[in-house]
């Protein structure tokens, strides 16, 4: 007789973008399994979004908070267009939004809710800008305690340096 495979928690970071996009269609065509807990998590790197907007400017308190409302509205809204998804998949899931970096925030957050793996896509950055700017990708592969699932770009040629530099004639 055959066990059944264990409830899983699966951390599935999202940001708006068509990676992210990706990465849950993925993981609900591929991985997904009946009894499986997701737990969305949009990590909203607040202090850089707001030093990029504000870089000359001063920030008052009343801008600040401001500015906060306008994350957290955009985050709910980000999150509650994966809501359908999960719903119309009939998936159990739960939506989370936190404050800080990308990377340290899902990895943190998989700890804290003790889940069994992380899935996210993945912008394929060239070496060069991956190395300056740093990547959540990379930086979950590195400091996860768990496995993490990177759903790359569709047409890893069109998003590196190798095309650019094809093209460059």
């Amino acid at each position: 007789m055959s066990e059944e495979p264990k409830k899983s928690r699966v951390v599935i970071a999202v940001d708006g973008s068509e990676h992210s996009d990706r990465a849950f269609d993925f993981y609900s065509k591929s991985m997904h399994r009946k009894d499986d807990e997701v737990l969305l998590i949009h990590a909203n790197d607040f202090a850089d979004r707001h030093t990029q907007e504000h870089h000359h400017n001063v920030a008052t308190v009343e801008s600040l908070d401001r500015w906060l409302e306008r994350c957290t509205k955009e985050s709910k809204k980000l999150l509650s267009s994966f809501e359908k998804k999960c719903k119309e998949n009939k998936f159990n899931c739960k939506l989370f939004t936190k404050i800080g970096k990308p990377g340290e925030v899902i990895c943190e957050f998989m700890e804290e809710k003790n889940a069994d793996q992380i899935v996210l896509g993945c912008r394929g950055q060239d070496t060069l800008r991956r190395t300056l700017m740093g990547s959540v990708s990379d930086y979950c592969i590195r400091h996860a305690t768990k496995p993490v699932t990177v759903v790359p770009p569709p047409n890893r040629e069109s998003h590196g340096f190798i095309n650019r530099a094809n093209n460059a004639d």
